[in-house]
């Protein structure tokens, strides 16, 4: 189990790395919303994705483009993920995401759960 770890710490790392050089920058943890009585403090969100996390950005580095297309769908329609049934990457387990050393109760899914994952990352700089 632990070398299965290390490889798919090791793919995330790698897929990190492609993001990097498609878009000059690691993917962010999550970006603010658009939230109207903000815009004097904050601006527009920098771009049209809000709440979507650097998991979800990593999905056609590491294998997952049909997710990756169906996400960019249900964002169309959806774009703060009100409605968690169009989104299907709320359910869908990614392997790599999941620590083959992790118990494998808690990786199971149960009816209307969101898929686990062991691995976390930074979102910002403070609690804005």
């Amino acid at each position: 189990a632990r070398a299965a770890c290390q490889s798919q710490m090791r793919q995330l790392g790698l897929a990190m790395h492609q993001y990097h050089d498609t878009h000059g920058r690691l993917p962010p943890g999550n970006i603010r919303p658009y939230i109207p009585w903000a815009l004097s403090m904050w601006g527009m969100p920098p771009e049209p994705y809000p709440m979507m996390t650097w998991q979800t950005r990593l999905l056609p580095f590491v294998g997952e483009e049909p997710l990756w297309q169906a996400t960019l769908s249900a964002y169309e329609r959806d774009p703060y993920c009100k409605d968690w049934d169009i989104h299907p990457g709320f359910r869908r387990v990614v392997r790599l995401y999941v620590c083959p050393a992790d118990d494998p109760h808690r990786s199971a899914m149960q009816a209307n759960e969101l898929a686990p994952t062991s691995y976390l990352g930074v979102s910002g700089i403070n609690q804005y």
